[in-house]
């Protein structure tokens, strides 16, 4: 999360490094017994988001190498704990890792889970948008190819966004003082956390991603059809270029299945280490 801010800050960005220190609370503290997970965990506070995403960018160019070849995951919290509807948009391969964890994290209220308020797909899937630009995954995302996640909870009425009302005393009169919100968001991060800390987790797929590029050339060609209005001879040609598109990635799947299923038969790491699931990381 990022930690610079237009005015005071409170909505944006502190609902999100409150939830980041938080969420290094309880692994340090595991850390401290002699429990350390599989994965280097790195907690960090970005510096000059709102004038350029340049903190989190910075970062990235001098370790692009490092984190191309070893970076399982990122987690962007950026104004992160402003209500109670829990939401994220996040990289294909982290879906079923991220609908997995969000089952066992408890929602606001902690008298249900996470998931049971999370917004449905019609299938009944749990709804996870697309991560476009904005925020501090950018780098991480769109340059290093490094998979990432944008935790999010809104729900609350009003805002103060980018103005100097956004304080604490707006936050704890409006968002709430019993900062569940940010608690909700906190056990969520964790709860993804300590799947991806897991040696032993598959995150790698490369059929999501396959399966992701058609569906985003779908999309297209039905914003294509939508909008046809005007284009003239340029539609032919949009589906034309779609076409190659499905096939290409039509033909690329059968590979995809076959390196997944390599990647699901390779060694992994000794599944001896339990404290990973410990419940009370993500009940927090």
């Amino acid at each position: 999360s990022h930690h610079d801010a237009w005015g005071f800050g409170a909505a944006d960005p502190l609902a999100g490094p409150i939830c980041t220190i938080e969420s290094a609370r309880p692994f340090a503290a595991l850390a401290r017994e002699g429990k350390r997970p599989d994965r280097t965990l790195v907690f960090a506070a970005w510096g000059a988001e709102e004038y350029g995403i340049f903190g989190s960018s910075e970062f990235v160019e001098r370790g692009a190498a490092d984190l191309t070849k070893h970076a399982v995951a990122y987690i962007n919290l950026d104004m992160a704990a402003m209500g109670p509807n829990p939401s994220g948009a996040v990289a294909p391969t982290l879906r079923p890792l991220v609908a997995e964890a969000i089952g066992h994290a408890p929602d606001a209220t902690r008298t249900a889970r996470a998931i049971d308020v999370w917004a449905k797909s019609e299938s009944g899937a749990p709804n996870f948008g697309d991560l476009g630009g904005g925020s501090d995954h950018v780098a991480f995302w769109c340059h290093a190819g490094v998979p990432s996640i944008a935790l999010f909870a809104s729900g609350s009425e009003g805002v103060s966004y980018h103005s100097n009302y956004d304080t604490i005393a707006w936050y704890r009169s409006i968002v709430g003082d019993d900062y569940a919100s940010a608690r909700m968001v906190t056990g969520i991060g964790n709860a993804i956390v300590a799947r991806l800390a897991d040696a032993d987790v598959q995150h790698v797929s490369i059929t999501a991603l396959i399966d992701d590029g058609i569906a985003q050339s779908r999309r297209l060609r039905e914003l294509a059809t939508a909008r046809a209005t005007g284009l003239g001879d340029a539609l032919p040609i949009t589906e034309t270029l779609l076409d190659t598109i499905e096939k290409t990635f039509g033909t690329m799947r059968r590979f995809a299945v076959r390196a997944d299923e390599r990647v699901a038969k390779a060694p992994r790491a000794s599944d001896a280490r339990d404290l990973w699931a410990l419940r009370s990381i993500w009940l927090y």
